[in-house]
């Protein structure tokens, strides 16, 4: 009985860990999504393929930045790593 409890006590912890990582996420998109209409409005002769160009530099730097802090982090706590974080 005291295992079952266990049980959801974890699953319900898992539950809030994601719903706090959605709503972050939603979170930074809304205000990505306010601050597109600023940065546009900045671009010297602001056409489709210099958005386009700002867009993808953007994408690509995120993309970088979170492929390096994963690298690093995998490298820092090898040992520490497990497979699927579904089953801590």
């Amino acid at each position: 009985m005291h295992l079952v409890g266990f049980y959801y006590m974890n699953l319900s912890f898992t539950l809030w860990i994601l719903m706090y990582f959605k709503y972050t996420l939603l979170l930074s998109a809304f205000m990505c999504h306010h601050n597109t209409f600023i940065l546009y409005d900045s671009i010297q002769d602001a056409d489709q393929h210099r958005w386009d160009t700002v867009t993808h530099a953007s994408i690509l730097t995120s993309l970088v930045v979170s492929a390096l802090f994963g690298i690093a982090g995998y490298a820092t706590f090898t040992g520490n790593s497990q497979g699927s974080l579904h089953y801590v």
